[in-house]
C-alpha cells in the first residue's frame, strides 16, 4: 500500500505541474502581471473545472479519496490532460480510496466520457463595476 504523505506529494506535484503549464490567456484569462507561478491560478482551474477555488485547492493538496470520477475528469478536462494522465490522475485516486487499480476499468471510463475539445468560447472576463452594483 503507498504511504499516505508519499500518495499526497504525488498528487500535489501531479496537479501543480500540470496546471503550470497552461498559460492564462490559452484559456480565455487576462494574464496580469501580478503571476508568482506560471501557469493558471488555482482559482482559474476551480473556475475551468465548474468546483469552488476552496475545493480545488484541498484537491491538490491531496484530498482525493473522496472524489468523484465525474469531477475528477472535469479537473482533467480543464487541465487539458491527454488519455494517460487522465488514467493516471484516476489511478492516483482509487490508490487514495485504497482500492485496487484496474487499468482497464479506469480506461473504459475516460473512453465513456465525451472531451471536450475546447473548453471556452469567449474570453472570461470580471464585469464591469457597473453591472456588480459596485
Amino acid at each position: 500500500m503507498t504511504d499516505p504523505k508519499n500518495q499526497r506529494s504525488n498528487i500535489k506535484d501531479f496537479l501543480t505541474s500540470r496546471r503550470a503549464r497552461i498559460r492564462p490567456e490559452e484559456v480565455g484569462f487576462a494574464v496580469g502581471t501580478r503571476r508568482r507561478v506560471p501557469g493558471l491560478r488555482r482559482e482559474e482551474v476551480a473556475v475551468l473545472a465548474g468546483v469552488s477555488p476552496e475545493w480545488y485547492a484541498r484537491l491538490e493538496k491531496g484530498n482525493i479519496s473522496g472524489v468523484s470520477e465525474e469531477v475528477l475528469l472535469a479537473v482533467a478536462t480543464a487541465l487539458r490532460l491527454n488519455e494517460e494522465e487522465r488514467i493516471y490522475l484516476l489511478e492516483l485516486a482509487q490508490t487514495a480510496r485504497g482500492a485496487q487499480v484496474n487499468p482497464r476499468g479506469v480506461k473504459r471510463l475516460i473512453r465513456s466520457r465525451p472531451r471536450c475539445s475546447g473548453l471556452w468560447t469567449q474570453p472570461h472576463s470580471r464585469r464591469p463595476s457597473s453591472e456588480t452594483g459596485d
